[in-house]
């Protein structure tokens, strides 16, 4: 398990709705999934089989043993990794890794809260040499995680990966291509008004 006791050692930093209390990064888990169907007006017809987005879910808890403890927290960012199976078709035998920012607020004092990531398919498109990925397998090599509190001055919180033990193994640029910006939040996709009360919603990027 990994996680940080954030004590109130940090009364003056923005991580003070966070002091203690335990934010719990529980698993992270990509998947490819169709783009949604959605009922409208608006309809244009497609030939096609329907465009697979690959989402990033996490599961998380936030605990508290003080009573006193702020029943919702502060801003929390998700940084993400995403390390594509893609080392066979790019020019310098390099795996590409797509990282993005996405921030929420408003965490209750609960177990197995979720939030969510996505990669677009034009984004699978293009790095995969035009030929998307049909399984998660054939996608990805690992993900990973980093939630930090506040924004001017962000305190760690947790962090998870899917597949490695080692902590941080997204750091060594050395070894892979990395494209910031393509792993955006549920808000940015067709997903953006589905399971609402499942995936704690997105706080607007300009925030």
């Amino acid at each position: 398990m990994k996680r940080i006791l954030l004590a109130a050692a940090f009364s003056f930093t923005p991580a003070l709705l966070f002091a203690e209390t335990e934010f719990v990064l529980k698993k992270i888990e990509p998947t490819l999934v169709e783009s949604p169907t959605i009922q409208s007006n608006y309809r244009k017809s497609s030939t096609g089989r329907p465009s697979h987005w690959l989402e990033i879910e996490v599961t998380l808890d936030r605990s508290s043993s003080d009573k006193d403890a702020e029943a919702v927290s502060g801003d929390v960012t998700f940084q993400y990794y995403l390390l594509l199976n893609n080392s066979a078709i790019t020019e310098d035998g390099k795996r590409t890794l797509l990282t993005g920012k996405v921030a929420h607020s408003d965490f209750p004092l609960e177990k197995g809260l979720h939030v969510a990531a996505f990669v677009s398919p034009q984004t699978l498109l293009k790095y995969f040499d035009g030929k998307p990925p049909t399984t998660i397998q054939q996608a990805v090599v690992d993900a990973g995680v980093v939630a930090t509190s506040g924004s001017e001055s962000p305190e760690p919180l947790s962090w998870k990966s899917k597949i490695s033990s080692g902590k941080g193994w997204w750091d060594d640029t050395s070894t892979f291509n990395v494209v910031e910006g393509k792993i955006v939040g549920k808000s940015q996709t067709p997903f953006a008004h589905l399971a609402s009360d499942y995936h704690q919603p997105d706080l607007p990027a300009s925030r």
